[in-house]
């Protein structure tokens, strides 16, 4: 039984939940701005990683090149999407 029970999903959900906290504690605390733009990233990026790695079952492939053009291309339309939305509603396009 103790193979059928998903333990990495688990623990990785686990560690999604304690970033989620740290993140929003950043709110409740009085933290100086920096400090907390600092938290704020770095836990993002943190919580990205565990999802690509953990849920979305990234590094369980063995064509690696496939998996990192994906990744490449995902990164470039999320980057296209933000600066294509900036561009057009705050710096008037």
């Amino acid at each position: 039984m103790s193979a059928l029970f998903p333990k990495q999903q688990v623990v990785g959900f686990i560690q999604s939940l304690v970033l989620t906290i740290i993140a929003l504690s950043v709110y409740f605390l009085d933290i100086p701005y920096s400090i907390s733009l600092i938290i704020l990233i770095v836990t993002a990026l943190l919580q990205g990683g565990l999802q690509l790695i953990v849920f979305m079952h990234m590094g369980e492939n063995e064509d690696k090149s496939v998996l990192y053009l994906n990744l490449g291309y995902a990164i470039f339309v999320a980057v296209t999407i933000v600066f294509g939305t900036l561009w057009t509603l705050l710096w008037g396009w």
